[in-house]
C-alpha cells in the first residue's frame, strides 16, 4: 500500500499486488464530528477541535485502517480524555464505519503503528515542560494489552514486528552534553523492554529500514550532526552533510558489522533486500539533484557493485 496525507486530513490509498501490479485506489477525508457517542455517554467536541491524522495501516482480514486523534482547541478541551478515530474501509476502498479508542488521559499520539495481529501501538507524549514518552497498545477494539515504562526519547521514526511477535522501534534521545543519539530497543506485546542499544559515533545513527536475517537485524539509515524532528524524504537531506548507514547487530541489538557509504553527496539508507547477496536502496542528494541509489553488498556489507 502507498499511502498519503495532506494539511486538510485528505488522504489516499493505492494499492499494489506483491509482483507490483496496479490493484485499486480510494481517497477520502478524515471525518469530524460535533458529537460522539460512546456507550450511554454524549460527548460534545469543540467544532473548532479535529481529527488530525496518525496513518493508513492494512488490517489482517484485507480492510484499511485510517487512524487519526482528537485535537483539542486549548480553551476548551477534555482533561481527562484522548479520543482515536479508526475510520475502516474494506477491500475496495469502501467507507465501513467509525470505531473509537478512549484513552483515559491527556496526551499527544506523536506515533501509531499496527501488528501483524491488529495490535494498535501508541506512541503517547504527556503535556508539560517535563512530559515523559510511553508506549500503549490496545486490540482493534481498543482493549488495553500493554503499556511501557517511561522511555527516554526523542522521536521514534520507524517499527518492524519479528518473527516472534517482538517489536522494535528506531528513535533518537539525548546524553548528557545535549548530544543527538541514534538508538534501537525492542519490546513485547505487553510493552515490557526487553533490550535497548545506543549507536553514536561522532553523529547520531537513525535508521528508517529494519529487516530480520537468520542471525541477527540489519537496519539502514543516516547519520546526522543536528537535531531532527521528522524526516521527509523530498526536502530533509537537501543541505544535510549525511551519509547512509548499515548496521548489522544479533539478536539483542550488539553490533556485528557497520559500513557508512563516503560519497561526495549526502546519501540515505532507505531499505534492503537480503538474498545471497545484500541489495541495498537508497537516495542521494545533490543540492536540488535527487538520484535514487541502487547497490549490491556482500555479507560483510562491502560494496561488489
Amino acid at each position: 500500500m502507498l499511502n498519503m496525507f495532506d494539511d486538510t486530513e485528505a488522504h489516499k490509498t493505492v494499492k499494489f499486488s506483491s509482483l507490483g501490479s496496479y490493484i485499486n485506489e480510494f481517497s477520502d477525508v478524515i471525518y469530524q464530528y460535533d458529537t460522539l457517542f460512546n456507550g450511554n455517554d454524549t460527548i460534545a467536541l469543540n467544532s473548532v477541535s479535529r481529527f488530525t491524522a496518525n496513518g493508513i495501516f492494512p488490517l489482517s482480514d484485507g480492510t484499511s485502517a485510517v487512524i487519526s486523534a482528537w485535537a483539542p482547541n486549548y480553551m476548551n478541551k477534555l482533561t481527562d480524555t484522548t479520543i482515536v478515530q479508526l475510520s475502516i474501509y474494506d477491500n475496495i476502498g469502501q467507507f465501513v464505519d467509525d470505531r473509537y479508542i478512549f484513552i483515559n488521559a491527556t496526551v499527544g499520539v506523536k506515533n501509531v503503528f499496527v501488528s501483524s495481529t491488529d495490535d494498535i501501538i501508541f506512541i503517547l507524549e504527556t503535556p508539560g515542560a517535563n512530559s515523559e514518552t510511553y508506549i500503549y497498545i490496545t486490540d482493534i477494539q481498543g482493549n488495553p494489552v500493554g503499556l511501557s515504562d517511561p522511555l527516554d526519547i526523542f522521536e521514534v521514526y520507524s517499527f518492524f514486528e519479528n518473527n516472534k511477535g517482538e517489536y522494535l522501534f528506531s528513535a533518537s534521545s539525548f546524553n548528557g552534553s545535549a548530544d543527538l543519539i541514534g538508538l534501537l530497543f525492542s519490546m513485547n506485546r505487553q510493552g515490557q523492554g526487553l533490550w535497548f542499544k545506543q549507536y553514536l559515533n561522532k553523529s547520531a545513527w537513525i535508521f528508517t529500514s529494519m529487516i530480520e536475517m537468520n542471525d541477527g537485524y540489519l537496519f539502514t539509515g543516516f547519520n546526522i550532526n543536528k537535531v531532527l524532528l521528522e524526516i521527509d524524504w523530498r526536502t530533509t537531506f537537501d543541505a544535510e552533510n549525511v551519509k547512509a548507514v548499515l548496521l548489522k547487530t544479533d539478536f539483542l541489538g550488539a553490533e556485528v558489522l557497520q559500513n557508512m557509504l563516503q560519497n561526495t553527496e549526502s546519501t540515505v539508507g532507505a531499505s534492503v533486500l537480503v538474498g545471497e547477496n545484500i541489495t541495498f536502496f537508497g537516495g542521494k542528494y545533490d543540492r536540488t539533484i535527487h538520484s535514487t541509489l541502487i547497490l549490491k553488498l556482500n555479507q560483510d556489507l562491502k560494496i561488489i557493485n
